[in-house]
Formats: structure tokens, sequence, C-alpha cells
């Protein structure tokens, strides 16, 4: 139908009519109702006259509907509602009026609907509801003023709903809640105030709440928690602070806070003032400590030696490498300079942590929001990621150098100096492609990768997302479904560091495992042979150096790679304990060990060989072969076979690393 207008007798044919309960006239013209128009409908329980065009409801509209227990007005134009609008509507249970016009809402408009309980006044504009124009309709269960633009709830606004279970006020330009606001509410189990103007909460904000249960105050502009804020709220079983410039909390201000509630925060150092374990432990999505950035002493001074230690022993790696061995196999020296430069990086990395925790002390928790967003915690992210992603990179590269060398040591299938320079630029322009990236990407979008306090975004913990529970309020004649929306599940967060950390790095070693079987059972076969050619031992003894620098970096990144994809996928959950175990020393130690591994070994293995050169056993062991002397040594036999064993070793300097 299209009807645009009701004559004043439209339904006379129906006067006296007890059959007719339901009358829908939704999604018409309808511009006017007379008085008087729905006079004789005595037995009609539900009018519908939503999506119309009406712009008033004058008083003796409903005249005679004494039956009438739910009366739809919504998507309408409503602007004005006269005295006595609803006068004559006593057993009215549901009354709808969302998405009108409606700026203001005046007593004794409600006076005579003592029967109500549900209304719905949300998207509109009300801006002032007068004191007491609630005061006769203690049964409403349900009152939605969300949508609206009320900028303030004068005191007594809500005297009278006594049985008031259900109050929605999300969506308003409310910039502050007056103490005694809610007094008289003890019975109401859900307040949602999200999306308001808000700046603080003051102590006795809440009282009277004392059943409240569900209490958002998400999406503020709250800076201040008052002590004792929630005192009051002995009941409560759900509190949301997400999405506020929380900067100021006292020790104080959840006291009354009991240890079932569930708070939910993004500013972590909020928890800190909560004084219950569980709590802490529920609502932690990243890693977060209370207290200093390196919460435990020996964690401090761990980092503080490994950061040295990657300092100094890559700096004389470099300085080594580049003004003494210079005459090395020049592609190896290439490798191994740069994965040298990125352990510098990371060490650049664990001093800033070190230096970030000195600064901030025990006023950590109060700093950890500012921490995160601040530029030095941004540039620590991106040399933590520039470093560990080239580092894997370069490793990765290395093996595959060596397993060419093992595997075709006459043929051209190998990394020659341009090749091996292409390569390394690749590597450092993808590791840092992926740095940029991430780092950007953890201001845009925290679902795809967000920093912790210690400046990375491993994925070591699902994030908690909100899930829709229906609760059912009993209207008498029927049920309301009411949406409560509570975070109790968790998903996978941060993908895109998901799929560098856990999936790119893995597809790294297994390349990496799979060079290295493949070298060692080529070093099998080669030691049964019964004449061995010079150029394969110089490449199983230089993938077998090699090796050891690889083992480390396995076993640094494969525990952080199985925990990683054990935890996204809900097997598991790890304790910010154990996170900050993995972020600040498991993750970089390899970068402190590498240049001991690989290049200070390498300088005891030239001294050892120059004293192995003069002595007895040296001469009578030494040989010639096409003019060039050899000496035995055993260390990298062990390496290979697990037993001492010899192999020739040639005392010019060519093919070390």
């Amino acid at each position: 139908m299209n009807i645009s207008g009701l004559k004043p007798n439209s339904f006379d044919m129906f006067k006296g009519h007890k059959g007719l309960k339901k009358i829908d006239l939704r999604h018409n013209q309808i511009s006017d109702l007379s008085p008087g128009l729905f006079t004789g409908l005595d037995g009609l329980r539900e009018l519908h006259l939503g999506d119309n065009l009406l712009e008033r409801i004058q008083s003796g509209i409903f005249h005679g509907m004494n039956a009438l227990i739910s009366l739809d007005l919504a998507d309408n134009n409503l602007n004005l509602l006269e005295n006595g609008a609803f006068k004559e509507l006593p057993n009215l249970y549901s009354l709808d009026m969302q998405s009108n016009n409606l700026t203001s809402l005046k007593a004794p408009l409600f006076d005579s609907i003592t029967s109500m309980t549900l209304l719905k006044l949300g998207n509109n504009h009300i801006a002032r509801i007068d004191p007491f124009v609630f005061r006769h309709t203690q049964s409403i269960l349900l009152l939605d003023l969300s949508r609206n633009k009320l900028d303030e709830i004068e005191p007594g606004t809500f005297q009278g709903l006594s049985e008031l279970l259900f109050l929605f006020l999300a969506d308003n330009d409310l910039t502050a809640v007056d103490c005694g606001t809610f007094s008289g509410l003890s019975r109401v189990s859900s307040l949602t105030l999200s999306n308001n103007k808000l700046t603080d909460i003051y102590r006795n904000t809440f009282l009277g709440l004392v059943g409240l249960r569900y209490l958002r105050l998400d999406e503020n502009l709250l800076r201040k928690l008052d002590s004792t804020a929630f005192v009051e709220l002995t009941s409560l079983a759900s509190l949301d602070l997400r999405m506020n410039a929380l900067d100021r909390v006292n020790i104080d201000t959840f006291d009354g806070i009991t240890n079932q509630t569930k708070i939910l925060v993004d500013n972590h150092s909020v928890c800190c003032f909560v004084k219950r374990q569980t709590a802490l432990q529920r609502i932690l999505n990243k890693c977060f400590y209370c207290g200093q950035l390196l919460p435990y002493r020996v964690l401090r001074v761990a980092l503080a030696i490994l950061g040295s230690l990657a300092l100094v022993g890559n700096a004389m790696v470099l300085y080594w490498r580049c003004r003494i061995r210079r005459r090395d196999n020049k592609v190896q020296f290439l490798l191994i300079v740069n994965l040298s430069a990125s352990d510098l990086l990371m060490g650049i990395y664990m001093m800033i942590l070190v230096s970030g925790d000195v600064h901030f002390g025990e006023r950590f928790p109060l700093e950890a929001d500012a921490w995160r967003r601040s530029q030095i915690c941004k540039v620590a992210g991106f040399l933590a990621v520039l470093s560990s992603e080239a580092s894997v990179f370069f490793v990765t590269l290395i093996s595959i150098d060596r397993l060419l060398g093992v595997k075709y040591p006459f043929s051209s299938k190998r990394l020659g100096n341009k090749s091996a320079r292409l390569a390394i630029m690749g590597v450092w322009l993808l590791a840092l492609t992926l740095s940029v990236v991430l780092t950007l990407l953890a201001r845009i979008d925290p679902d795809m990768y967000a920093l912790s306090e210690v400046c990375i975004g491993l994925p070591m913990a699902r994030r908690w997302v909100n899930n829709q529970q229906n609760i059912t309020v009993s209207l008498g004649s029927g049920n309301e479904n009411v949406e409560i929306f509570e975070t109790v599940r968790t998903e996978p967060g941060m993908y895109l560091s998901i799929a560098v950390f856990l999936g790119l790095n893995l597809l790294c070693f297994l390349a990496i495992a799979y060079c290295y079987i493949v070298i060692f059972i080529t070093a099998q076969k080669t030691s049964r042979r019964a004449s061995r050619r010079r150029e394969k031992e110089e490449e199983i003894r230089m993938a077998a150096k090699m090796s050891v620098i690889v083992v480390t970096d396995f076993l640094c990144w494969m525990p952080i790679i199985i925990i990683g994809i054990l935890v996204q996928s809900g097997a598991v959950i790890i304790s910010p304990v154990v996170y900050a175990w993995i972020v600040t020393f498991v993750l970089p130690i390899n970068s402190s060990a590498n240049p001991f591994l690989y290049t200070i070994a390498t300088i005891l293995a030239d001294r050892v060989g120059k004293r192995q050169k003069g002595n007895s056993l040296g001469s009578q062991c030494g040989k010639q072969y096409n003019g060039t002397h050899y000496y035995l040594t055993d260390t990298y036999e062990q390496v290979l076979n697990g037993h001492t064993g010899t192999i020739c070793d040639s005392l010019s300097q060519e093919g070390n690393v």
C-alpha cells in the first residue's frame, strides 16, 4: 500500500470488533493522524505506524485504546509530542519512537503510561530531558536514549525508574556525569556510555548502581579516573575502558572491583592499578608489565650484556673483515660482513631498551602508552625488524651458497661477486620494506601489526574481540531481545606479523634445514671415498663452520615460530613473563653470539694453525700437492662426522672464512 492520509472514519468498519488485535501501517506516506481516528478499536493490542511522515502526535489520537500494549512510531519525522499524547494508553508496554526529530522530553509526557516496560528514543535530536519526566514510569525495564544530542543530564532525570534494567546513553555529547545522577537505579544491570565526550570519572559518579554488571565507557575522552571511582560497583562483571586517553589512574581507583570483573583496556598501564592478578592475565593482549620496562633485574643485566656484546663484537668483525681479511673468499666476505651489519642493528635496539628502562624506572606504567607512541620506540621497532629479518635472509643466503659450493665445487652454479652483490641488495631491500611497512601499520591498523612495550610486535598473543550476547527481557505480553556486547572470545591478531614472523621465517628455515641436510649427506659420502678433492673438502669445511651460525639462529627463531603458531591456533596461552624473555633475550641472543662464532673463532684457529706449522707433528704430516703445503687438523672433521679424523688444511689462507 501507499497510503498518504487517513480520514477520521477510516476504521469505522472495525469499531467494536474484538477480534482485531493488530494494525500494521508501516512504510506508507501518512503525515497526519486525526484525533479520534482509532476510537472504538477496544481490542487492538499492536499498532505499527513506523516509516511514515508523521510530524506530531496530538492529544486524543489514541482515545479509547485501553488494550494497546505495543505502539511503533519509529522512522517518522516526529518533532512534537503534545502533553497528553499518550494519556489514554494505560496498558502500553512498548513505545518505539526511534529515528525521529524529537529535541526534548517534557513532563508530564509519560505520566499516564504506568505499565510501560520498553521505551526506545534512540537516534533523535534530544538535547534536553526535563527532570522527573519519568517519575511515574516505575515499570520501565529498558530505556534507550542513545544517538541523541544530550550534553548533560540534570539531577532527578531518572527519578522514578526504580525497576530499570538497561540504560543506553551511547553516542551523545555528554562531557560529564554529575555525582548522584544514577541515584535510585539500584536494579540497573547494563549502562552504556560509549562514544560520548566524557573526560573524567569522579568518585560517586555511579552512586546507587549497586546491581550494575555491564558498564561501557569506551570511545570517550577519559583522561582521569578518580580514587574509588568504581567502589559502588560491587556486582560489576564487565568494564570497558577502551579507546580513551587515560593518563591518570590512582592506586585505589578500582577498589571494589571483584575477581570476576573483566576489565577491557587498550592502555595496559591501567591494569597495574587493579589489585588482582586474575584481571591482569585476562585482559592482556600484548606484552606488558606492572613495573619497569624490563621487569626483572636479571633481564636488565642480561640485555645490557647482550647489547654490549652485539655492538662491540659486530663492530670488531666489521673492522677485522674489512681491514685485515679482505683477501678472503669474496662471496663469503660480502655475506658475513652484511650479516654482521644486520646483527649490529640488533645491538642498537637492545641498548635503546636498556636506556629506556633506565630513563623511566618505576614510572614506566604511567608512561607506557606514550612510550609505545614515541618516535624512539618506533625507531627501535624498525631496527629490530630490519635486523632480525635481514639476519634470517642472510643466513638463508649463506646456506644456499654453501649448498651450491658443496654440490657443485667445480661448476659455475654458484654465487659470484656480481650475483652475490645483487642478492645482498635484494635482501636489504626486502628487509627494509618489511620493517617500514610494519612500523607504519603499527599506527594505522593494530589488527595487522602493533608495537608492544618492547617496541616489536611478535604474534605471541591472540586479540580479544567483542561477542554479542542476547539478554531477553520479559514485557508481559512478549519478549524483547537486548544486545549486550562482552569480550568473551579471542581470534588471531596482527595478521602481517603472523605472515612475516611465522610464515616467511618458517619458509626460510625450512630452506636452511634442507641445505644443511644435503650438505651433511654429501660430507658423509665424501668421507668414505679413498681420494678426496681438495676443493670439495674446503667447501665442506666452510659449510661446517657456517652451520654453527645457522644452528644458533635456528635455535633462536624456531621456538618463536613454534610458540607463535601454537598461540595463534589457540592451543596455548603464554604469560607476559614468557613474552618478555622471548623478545628481549631469546630473539637477539644470536646477534651477540654470531661474531664470536664465525670470526673470533677463525682468528683463534689461525693462531693455532701457525703454531702447528712450526712443530714436529706438522713437519711429519705435511704434504705437498701441486706446490701447496698442507698440515693436519681434526677440528672440522669432528664437526662433520662426530669423531676425530684428519683433513688437509692449506697453509695459505685462501678459502678460509
